[in-house]
């Protein structure tokens, strides 16, 4: 829909083309960014959702069904299990997946100690991604400052030259939305700080030369 959009703006009015794309890839953005954090938080109220199932014994379907119910982002799975009969469990992220995978071996095995093993499992990996983010915060802000500063020089460029340059400033955002995320983050959230971060000094520093 993004490229149909631009196509059009393209063929009508090639001179707003740039503004127009600036605007719908951070709508774009703004979308994604939305949807990846609300998977993030409803991924997050999964354990909450383990904690209790771990204190209900003993464990079937039915029960899961139950505690489902009490979360709003989990009725769906609920209301699916009512009209069908089959228990299907939420993949919001790592978390739920692992939970899943947990739940499904309690309810084969009759072992309600998977939930507590899997929820200790959880617990530990989010601590070795809270120490690995900061051992990398420093590498993390050096990219981010090169950021405005590669953007800054770019729009001094433009300014000087008479040449747009926000194509080459809009990647360099994505290929940076990158770098960031595999220094620990959500890709989406990278995004949201890369490319208004990159558009700032772009625009800024074209105006002030």
């Amino acid at each position: 829909m993004t490229v149909f959009l631009l196509a059009v703006c393209l063929v009508i009015s090639p001179e707003w083309a740039p503004p127009i794309f600036v605007a719908i890839l951070a709508l774009e953005l703004w979308k994604r960014y939305r949807d990846s954090t609300r998977r993030e938080r409803n991924d997050h109220e999964v354990l909450e959702f383990m904690f209790r199932l771990s204190t209900r014994k003993p464990l079937t379907e039915a029960v899961v069904s139950e505690e489902l119910e009490r979360f709003p982002c989990l009725t769906r799975f609920a209301r699916g299990f009512r009209k069908t009969g089959k228990l299907a469990l939420p993949n919001f992220g790592w978390r739920s997946l692992v939970a899943a995978m947990a739940i499904r071996s309690a309810l084969e095995t009759g072992d309600s100690s998977v939930l507590t093993k899997a929820l200790e499992q959880i617990s530990q990996r989010e601590e070795a991604m809270v120490e690995a983010g900061s051992m990398l915060a420093s590498q993390k802000y050096t990219l981010v400052a090169s950021i405005a500063i590669s953007s800054a020089i770019l729009g001094v460029a433009s300014s000087i030259s008479g040449q747009n340059y926000l194509y080459y400033v809009v990647a360099q955002s994505l290929l940076s939305a990158l770098w960031l995320k595999f220094f620990g983050g959500n890709f989406y959230e990278s995004l949201s700080l890369s490319v208004p971060l990159s558009l700032t000094g772009y625009f800024l520093a074209a105006r002030l030369v």
